[in-house]
Parts: structure tokens; C-alpha cells; sequence
């Protein structure tokens, strides 16, 4: 279970305990992987997502070593993503067939959707494991460095509060950068800087009041909103490459229901960063101090 971080102790020893109980709940993922594959993979890239981004989130005070880790995560993580991607693109074809008005097409195009997604190399598993296990090594003695020095710097609730105010400026600047486009890059990126601050907002959890669990359950929606696009973005390109003679016409339905996705995600942005990084900061302050 996640260590709840408590704000009447020191924040240096509770962001350590913080950042080892998710360095345990990795662990215990990359070893479950010898048991119940599938399962495993799925909970230990959330998981490694979320070590990054707090890692992320505590750079400036982080000994060099954190480098070493972050290099380590994202190998891993590298390693990992064939195992979702060999999945999504048939899942979202299901999913989007299902809403589909009648098409003469369809079953065509479904054939070729299922013929590409088992076309798709399964992955080395034994080399994978291989890999989770070295992994594992690297995390276990990130976690003994960490208890003989854990920070370079000091942290306090000022230091942690101008930390996530700046997270919370970037999401709120890419989002400003992206709102309305229709580039399938830039909704990623901006994708990646809510989850971001998403992640970063679990770790003062306890501190939350209902405009702070508002806006972590808001970006939850919007990144989910945003993830199901980027599903659909492969799907089009997918279905452009089909010799179907129908094909534009989903093609065009695709586009539609991703533009949607988009613009409903806008929607829900905007509310969520209604605020300035300034108020934003004070009102973390309060509720950490």
C-alpha cells in the first residue's frame, strides 16, 4: 500500500518514505512478473510512469545517482511498451467498430485491423524478464543509497509548493499552446505534462482539499480522454494504409470521433487551470505548512 505522506513530520524523511514505497510497489510488480505475467506488466508501467515523474518532480534535490535510475526507468519502460502496443490498435478498432453505423467496408477493414495486430513480432519474453530482474537489482539499490543520503538539498513545504506550482505553470502553458490544435504530436506532449502533475499531486494526497482533488481527478479524465485519441490517431493511419475502397470514409469517422475526444478534453482543461501558477502555489503552501 502507498505511504501516505504526513505533514507534521519533517518533509525531507517524508518524501524519502514517499519515494521508497514506490520504489517497493515496482519491486513487488517486476517480481510478480514471474507469475502472472500479463497482470504484472500492466500495474509496473503505471507504476514506472509515476517513479519518473516524481523523480521528475524531486530533480533539483536528487543526488546524481537519481540519473542512473531515471535512465533505468526508461529503458524499462521501453522494454515494456511492445506489450501494450501488440493490444491497442485491435482493442480500439473493437471498441470504435462497435459505435460505427452500418458500412459495407467493415468487415474488410476489421480483417485487415486483425491481420496488423497479429503481424506484430510478440515480444522476447525471457529477454524481458531478464531485463525486469536487472531492473529490479537497480531499484533495490536505489533504495539503500537513498537511506544512507537522500537529498542534496534542502526541502521544505516553500521548496515543494514552488516545485509543483511550476509543474502546474507547464501543464497549464502547453495546454495553452495545444487548445484547439489538431496535431496528434502536440496532444501527446501535453498528455505527458498533465500526467506529470497528475502523478506529482498524489504525493501530498493527504493535504487535499476538494479544489485539489477536483483538479487530480480532472486531469485523470483529460489524460484518459486524451489516451483514447491517441489510440484512434493510430487506428486512422492504419486504416489510410488499407487498399478498401471505403476506407476514407472511416478513415473520416475516425477523425471525427478523435476531434471529439479533443475538444472534450479542452473543455475539461480549461476548468482545471482556471488559476494562476501564483494562486496555485499559495494554496499548496497552506495546505502542506
Amino acid at each position: 500500500m502507498r505511504y501516505q505522506t504526513r505533514f507534521d513530520k519533517p518533509l525531507e524523511q517524508e518524501l524519502q518514505r514517499y519515494l521508497e514505497s514506490l520504489i517497493n510497489d515496482l519491486a513487488l510488480e517486476l517480481i510478480r512478473t514471474r507469475f502472472d505475467f500479463d497482470s504484472a506488466v500492466h500495474n509496473a508501467r503505471k507504476l514506472i510512469k509515476e517513479l519518473r515523474a516524481l523523480l521528475r518532480l524531486l530533480k533539483p534535490a536528487c543526488h546524481e545517482a537519481h540519473d542512473d535510475l531515471l535512465q533505468t526507468l526508461r529503458t524499462t519502460a521501453h522494454a515494456l511498451a511492445p506489450y501494450r502496443d501488440c493490444f491497442v490498435m485491435l482493442n480500439a478498432w473493437t471498441r470504435f467498430a462497435a459505435a460505427l453505423p452500418s458500412h459495407p467496408d467493415i468487415d474488410k477493414i476489421s480483417a485487415f485491423i486483425q491481420e496488423e495486430a497479429e503481424r506484430v513480432p510478440a515480444p522476447d519474453r525471457e529477454h524481458t524478464q531478464k531485463l525486469l530482474q536487472e531492473t529490479n537489482c537497480e531499484l533495490l539499490k536505489h533504495k539503500d543509497l537513498l537511506q544512507q543520503r537522500p537529498w542534496s538539498a534542502e526541502i521544505d513545504a516553500d521548496w515543494l509548493s514552488s516545485r509543483l506550482a511550476r509543474l502546474y505553470r507547464r501543464g497549464q502553458n502547453e495546454f495553452q499552446r495545444v487548445q484547439g490544435g489538431i496535431d496528434a504530436e502536440d496532444r501527446h506532449e501535453l498528455r505527458k505534462r498533465l500526467k506529470d502533475l497528475m502523478y506529482a499531486l498524489r504525493v501530498i494526497k493527504p493535504a487535499w482539499n476538494k479544489s485539489l482533488r477536483r483538479l487530480h481527478n480532472g486531469l485523470k479524465k483529460v489524460t484518459e480522454g486524451l489516451g483514447d485519441a491517441n489510440d484512434l490517431n493510430l487506428l486512422e493511419h492504419a486504416v489510410a494504409d488499407t487498399d478498401v475502397s471505403g476506407r476514407e470514409q472511416i478513415r473520416l469517422e475516425l477523425c471525427a470521433a478523435q476531434q471529439a475526444l479533443w475538444e472534450k478534453a479542452d473543455q475539461q482543461a480549461a476548468r482545471r487551470f482556471a488559476d494562476t501558477d501564483a494562486k496555485f502555489n499559495d494554496l499548496i503552501h497552506k495546505r502542506i505548512s
